[in-house]
């Protein structure tokens, strides 16, 4: 699921930079069905949208904040 954070990023992304444009949504650890927002994948490089931090979203609470960890501990130890 895409968030207008993640539209708005898309959107500067592939109109205000020389960047190739990333793959969306990409399946990078097939074990924990875990998907990057954007991801450049000839360059390893991934980027997370992870929302805002007071508006009582998932990426705040216990368990999402937690799964985000795991998941940028996961990406950290893999390259």
């Amino acid at each position: 699921m895409q968030s207008d954070y993640e539209d708005l990023l898309w959107f500067q992304i592939t109109r205000g930079t020389a960047l190739p444009p990333p793959v969306r949504q990409f399946r990078f650890n097939p074990a924990r069905r875990s998907k990057a927002d954007f991801a450049w994948v000839p360059d390893r490089l991934i980027v997370e949208v992870d929302g805002g931090t007071w508006v009582r979203g998932r990426h705040n609470r216990g368990a999402g904040y937690t799964a985000d960890r795991e998941r940028d501990n996961w990406c950290c130890l893999h390259g």
